[in-house]
């Protein structure tokens, strides 16, 4: 299962004022979709699709086993165990509950995403990170990302996305800054943001 778009929807996307892409094409799914295994969606990318989830497919039932690179899109107020979707987390000190590290993204200067994120435990450069908008009538609408980081000594390279386990922080903010000066806005075709169908 992955993140579609809904059958023939065009037209102007919400929110073009923060995120800064106008319609569905600016917002360039396919190369979105091409790239979810090889990098974490920008800040600007999350926003747009959170703020414009109607044109996008909404599941019902937590995917089985993710792949890399999966993009999935659910409400929280029909799903509340989104997360459970068969891997193995790494787990809290009571072993029970999954360790989750919070950040808050921006887009611009200010903050609008919640990230939560978790690294497998069988396998710790495996990570899924879930997004939900700060702005509480949008809350509810998750984007879930699965991605093999390939990552797994604490001295990856200053680029790295994905952050460390010592101080997730240091890294996010770097990506966050990298994100704020990307002036190149990606061009949008296709209609799945991941090719995943299992």
């Amino acid at each position: 299962m992955s993140l579609s778009m809904k059958d023939d929807v065009q037209g102007s996307l919400v929110g073009s004022e923060i995120h800064g892409f106008h319609t569905l094409q600016d917002l360039d799914v396919k190369n979105i979709r091409e790239e979810a295994s090889a990098r974490w969606l920008r800040p600007n990318e999350i926003h747009a699709i959170l703020c414009n989830y109607k044109y996008f497919v909404i599941h019902v039932k937590p995917v089985n086993l993710p792949k890399s690179g999966t993009i999935v899109l659910f409400d929280r107020k029909m799903l509340r165990n989104f997360r459970k979707d068969g891997h193995n987390w790494k787990k809290k000190k009571d072993g029970k509950t999954v360790k989750e590290a919070h950040e808050h993204l921006k887009v611009g200067n200010v903050e609008r995403i919640h990230v939560y994120y978790a690294h497998g435990l069988d396998n710790p450069t495996f990570v899924r990170r879930c997004y939900w908008l700060l702005d509480k009538s949008l809350e509810h609408v998750v984007l879930v990302h699965y991605r093999e980081t390939k990552e797994s000594s604490p001295s990856t390279s200053m680029n790295s996305n994905s952050g460390s386990v010592s101080n997730p922080s240091a890294n996010w903010l770097l990506s966050e800054e990298l994100d704020s000066r990307a002036t190149h806005v990606y061009s949008v075709g296709g209609n799945e943001l991941s090719g995943d169908t299992g």
